[in-house]
């Protein structure tokens, strides 16, 4: 393919498209005398019709977006953008998992599987319209890369698994502590200052993390009583809970780590990031399916729930969430706006499967958004 065919494959409406597309395709269509094979030539088929609308209306769409998504940078910079792209990517990964918590036979690898495919899918769809480039030539952006993505493919896999063990409240509250060890991981590895406030803003949030995560043992020791809420729900206590808790907290050090790594590489995009961590979403939930030995039985909606709300919602949660990573250094902030999904969970649970939080998840939860709103408030005071 010439540059000129190139330049004009992107500036032609629908109808030259497909003449374009046919004097590109004619050089290859030879067979081995090297005579032109004409009859692969289906410009009138419905099926050519097909694609050539939907290439241009994709084309359309991501133009538009694209003007949108300047508009705003332009109007109020790459920090602000990062943080609306943040909080948007929330409603979408709060969706999923009360999805998943909703369909409990939906085993969490075909969830991981689903999400690799379709977000890949859409993804190389982007970037043939987009033009991107795939090839990673820097081995050292390679191998962050890949050390990105496995620790971040991980963390999904312990999410997915934990949604019918553990409360989604008291997982999103949990997946918050990634904040912490991303100040902690910039005050070691690049020096940004960390003032009072925010130290209080992060002990505060961390405080009622963990207030959260066992309010048991707060409310016998500040009200002399043992029984609550979470005991009558069908979820894992005693050691195999605090197990799974430790793993799950583990897991958001090495998300922080993840997002942290981004910084140390030179080349790399956010269409390449989406497309390698696609690949061990289906790397892991191929593994899980292997290992299971639950039978494939899924009914015909929950096929098109896998498809259409895990695979488009996971989507748009991805895309959105990496790209506010890649356009604004600060990486602190941006996580933090995840703790609106705590509220965002405890609402689900109330609403939709009355699940009435005790006394203490509530004080736990407005600890963290206190720390939330200390932390902005004095970043606002600066400015």
């Amino acid at each position: 393919m010439n540059k000129n065919n190139h330049a004009k494959h992107h500036q032609c409406k629908l109808t030259p498209l497909n003449e374009i597309i046919l004097q590109q395709e004619q050089p290859s269509l030879q067979n081995k005398s090297n005579e032109n094979i004409d009859a692969f030539k289906k410009p009138n088929s419905l099926l050519y019709k097909l694609a050539c609308y939907l290439y241009q209306s994709l084309k359309y769409i991501l133009n538009l977006v694209d003007n949108l998504v300047n508009a705003f940078r332009n109007k109020y910079g790459n920090d602000n953008l990062a943080y609306l792209l943040v909080f948007i990517s929330g409603l979408f990964y709060v969706g999923v998992s009360f999805y998943l918590k909703k369909n409990k036979q939906i085993f969490w690898s075909y969830a991981m599987i689903v999400r690799g495919v379709i977000v890949s899918f859409l993804m190389y769809s982007i970037g043939y319209v987009k033009k991107y480039n795939m090839q990673v030539n820097d081995s050292k952006d390679f191998k962050l890369l890949t050390i990105r993505n496995v620790i971040s493919a991980l963390g999904q896999v312990c999410f997915f698994y934990s949604i019918n063990k553990l409360p989604v409240s008291l997982l999103l509250i949990i997946s918050n502590t990634g904040p912490i060890f991303v100040f902690i991981f910039n005050y070691f590895l690049f020096g940004v200052t960390l003032t009072i406030k925010d130290i209080i803003g992060i002990a505060v949030s961390f405080f009622g993390v963990v207030m959260v995560s066992d309010p048991n043992y707060f409310q016998s020791l500040f009200m002399g009583e043992t029984t609550s809420v979470q005991e009558n729900n069908q979820y894992i206590q005693g050691t195999e809970k605090y197990i799974l808790i430790a793993i799950s907290i583990l897991t958001w050090l090495g998300w922080a780590l993840a997002i942290i790594i981004v910084r140390y590489m030179k080349s790399i995009n956010t269409f390449e990031i989406n497309i390698s961590l696609c690949f061990f979403f289906i790397l892991f939930g191929s593994i899980g399916v292997i290992q299971s030995e639950t039978p494939f039985d899924l009914s015909l909606s929950d096929v098109l729930g896998l498809i259409f709300i895990i695979g488009l919602a996971s989507f748009m949660y991805q895309i959105t969430f990496i790209t506010a990573t890649t356009i604004t250094k600060n990486h602190g902030p941006i996580t933090l706006i995840n703790y609106t999904m705590i509220v965002e969970s405890f609402l689900v649970e109330v609403i939709f499967f009355q699940e009435v939080p005790s006394v203490f998840e509530i004080v736990g939860s407005m600890l963290v958004l206190f720390g939330l709103a200390s932390y902005f408030l004095s970043k606002l005071q600066k400015k």
